[in-house]
């Protein structure tokens, strides 16, 4: 099985391309507030624990007739590249970045018919969890897949004649 990645609603496999995954670090880096105070040693660090963006970068490599094909399919490319929208891997299911490209691609070719083009995706730091609608008579349990806490919206509808009543919700603490 082939591993791609879906980007403004698109499927790389639309597009045949593979997606070679460059570097998709699991946490992104910490953004430091820090100040120098002549006369002490080091530095004094202020400010929450706050991240910044990430990169996650890849090679789209795919196939095509001729040397103008390969130009025409990197210019389709670019143009579904071209606008914000969210970023999901096959590999990583129910999680998705919000993201852009910001970079220009930069295309390789080798034979006349073969192009590779390097991506970086510019992200919001953490993965989110697709919206899930959950539905059920008993209890109904909700597991968020994100990778930071993650507040939530519990929308409860009455679909029938009678009254609801009885309704308990809780939170789990973490899982270990």
């Amino acid at each position: 099985m082939r591993y791609g990645f879906t980007y403004r609603g698109i499927h790389s496999s639309a597009y045949n391309i593979i997606f070679l995954s460059g570097d998709r670090t699991t946490r992104p880096e910490v953004k430091i507030y820090e100040i120098e105070i002549p006369g002490r040693h080091g530095t004094q660090v202020y400010g929450g624990r706050t991240y910044n963006k990430r990169s996650i970068t890849g090679t789209l490599q795919f196939v095509a007739g001729t040397l103008e094909a390969v130009r025409a399919r990197v210019r389709e490319i670019a143009e579904w590249l071209s606008k914000p929208g969210r970023l999901s891997f096959d590999d990583e299911p129910g999680k998705y970045y919000d993201a852009d490209v910001i970079a220009g691609l930069d295309l390789a070719q080798a034979l006349g018919y073969y192009g590779t083009v390097q991506v970086t995706f510019s992200c919001q730091p953490f993965a989110l969890s697709e919206v899930r609608t959950v539905t059920g008579e008993t209890a109904v349990i909700a597991d968020v897949q994100g990778t930071q806490p993650t507040p939530c919206i519990i929308t409860i509808r009455n679909m029938g004649d009678g009254p609801i009543t009885n309704i308990t919700i809780s939170r789990e603490g973490k899982k270990t």
